[in-house]
């Protein structure tokens, strides 16, 4: 009997030397990942969108502004055959779009700069003029957001 725990005795001392060297798998795993990004990013630097397609971009902003002043709800950009994700707050908080009439346009690396001039309703401010500018981008994804400043 002696023997077997003499044996067992030093089994169990040998699997705690083992895992003495292991390495927690949490550890290799970022490791890997690490090294894998490494290996995938090359030496090219970072990837930049592709220069913004004008037309698309202009169109896609014709095809959101008109959803909202046939008086659509914002989710419904979704029906345009394409993802367009859209940020527009007055939109969002069901002002109405009455008019809107395109004053100028820039391209800009990935974006097309759109300058607009709209007529506004809502039930507590009545009627309004703004001058509002998007944002419209075209690659990877269509998007239209409101410029803030």
């Amino acid at each position: 009997m002696k023997a077997l725990s003499h044996s067992h005795r030093v089994r169990s001392s040998r699997a705690e030397r083992t895992n003495a060297w292991r390495l927690p798998t949490w550890l290799v795993a970022c490791v890997v990942l690490a090294l894998f990004i490494g290996a995938m990013s090359g030496c090219s630097g970072p990837a930049r969108a592709a220069a913004v397609d004008s037309e698309q971009a202009r169109e896609t902003l014709d095809q959101v502004l008109g959803l909202w002043r046939e008086g659509e709800k914002i989710d419904s950009c979704g029906q345009l055959g394409q993802e367009v994700v859209v940020q527009e707050m007055y939109w969002t908080q069901g002002v109405r779009l009455e008019s809107y009439q395109v004053l100028k346009q820039e391209a800009r690396d990935a974006n097309l700069f759109v300058t607009v001039e709209m007529t506004l309703r809502d039930d507590q401010q009545g009627e309004w003029e703004e001058e509002v500018t998007y944002c419209v981008g075209t690659d990877p994804v269509l998007t239209v957001f409101r410029m803030m400043f």
